[in-house]
């Protein structure tokens, strides 16, 4: 497996400098990252514009565009993490990080099959109690913002219940949500919406 694109953290930066690294051929990005990274960047310009002094609202916090992909559906039969990505938008700058990550559980072919990520993908990548002190600090404070974020929390949770930690209780936005809602796309997938 290559590692060198198993993990990478990207510091602070200007949109620009994103939106530039999202158009040039770097490393491995699943589909659904490098979305989910172009709405943490629409997020980020959505808040500027939507900044209004003296109101707490959802988007006057700093916000986390969250996607996780899995080895499965269900964390209940032991399904985990095999791939995240974060975009924190917080007073105009969007931190990104981006691992995959080694379950230390097989994919399900139906799961290889949508997202792409291999066993030999992950078997050197760090697990996901090893990224933890990345990825929590990401996620303090913040609003996530996922693409059926039930199903991520669902997740994450589990994830933090193996290190001891309490369930997250961060405000979301879920995506899928609001395309049902006020939207009549053929099909609510990220790569449709």
């Amino acid at each position: 497996a290559d590692v060198s694109r198993a993990h990478m953290i990207i510091p602070p930066v200007p949109m620009e400098w994103l939106y530039h690294k999202l158009l040039s051929p770097e490393p491995y990005y699943s589909r659904s990252l490098t979305l989910l990274i172009w709405i943490g960047a629409l997020i980020g310009l959505l808040r500027r514009l939507w900044y209004r002094p003296g109101r707490v609202r959802v988007l006057d916090r700093p916000l986390v565009a969250l996607d996780l992909e899995t080895t499965g559906l269900s964390p209940r039969y032991g399904d985990r993490v095999v791939e995240i990505g974060l975009v924190r938008a917080e007073d105009g700058v969007e931190t990104v990080f981006q691992s995959l990550v080694n379950p230390r559980y097989p994919i399900s072919p139906g799961s290889m099959a949508v997202h792409g990520i291999t066993q030999e993908m992950v078997e050197c990548a760090p697990t996901f109690g090893e990224l933890a002190e990345r990825i929590w600090p990401m996620l303090a404070g913040a609003t996530l913002v996922a693409h059926n974020a039930p199903f991520d929390l669902a997740f994450l949770n589990p994830e933090r219940g193996a290190l001891g930690l309490p369930p997250l209780r961060n405000r979301f936005i879920d995506t899928l949500a609001l395309a049902r809602r006020y939207f009549q796309f053929p099909r609510n997938g990220l790569g449709v919406i």
